[in-house]
């Protein structure tokens, strides 16, 4: 099969449902916008379904969930879980004046970064890991964000990306 798009900058992908489709997310260029999007591409009916996510930001990393009915997502600073048939919103990881409180700081429940250049979930859903600008890669338990491990960061350029393997 061959997906042609003309105004598509493709920013992550991922095999899905055993391999029989493709997700993709990108930032699509159109004639007033930019939009970031998340494409479903059926391999076996060569059908693609697509949503919109946010405007002028291109959806960078996602990992379905264990029963693959919800997704979390990064698009630009925003990450959140999706319902992975509607695209509408379950949570999203905001930080609000709560958490700039300094009791919010010091939990050891909260997963700490300003910021990060990517993000993967493992496949159980019980670690994530982010790349963190002068830092290196960090991995946190997500049921106590505990940190699990630091990997320094290695002198490199150009895009960022993190991925589990099948097997963790």
């Amino acid at each position: 099969n061959r997906l042609k798009g003309k105004n598509d900058a493709i920013a992550c992908l991922q095999f899905v449902v055993r391999g029989q489709a493709i997700l993709i997310g990108s930032l699509e260029s159109r004639w007033d916008v930019e939009m970031g999007t998340v494409k479903l591409w059926d391999l076996r009916h060569n059908r693609l379904k697509s949503a919109d996510i946010h405007e002028g930001k291109a959806v960078t990393s996602f990992t379905l969930i264990n029963n693959q009915t919800a997704v979390v997502l990064q698009s630009g600073s925003e990450v959140e879980v999706r319902d992975a048939r509607t695209w509408r919103v379950i949570h999203s990881f905001e930080s609000s004046e709560e958490d700039k409180s300094e009791s919010m700081r010091r939990s050891r429940f909260i997963l700490t970064a300003n910021r990060a250049l990517a993000v993967a979930f493992s496949r159980d859903g019980t670690t994530v890991s982010a790349e963190i600008p002068g830092e290196g890669i960090r991995r946190w338990d997500a049921r106590t964000g505990g940190v699990r491990a630091q990997i320094p960061q290695a002198n490199s350029s150009g895009e960022r990306v993190l991925a589990f393997s099948s097997d963790g």
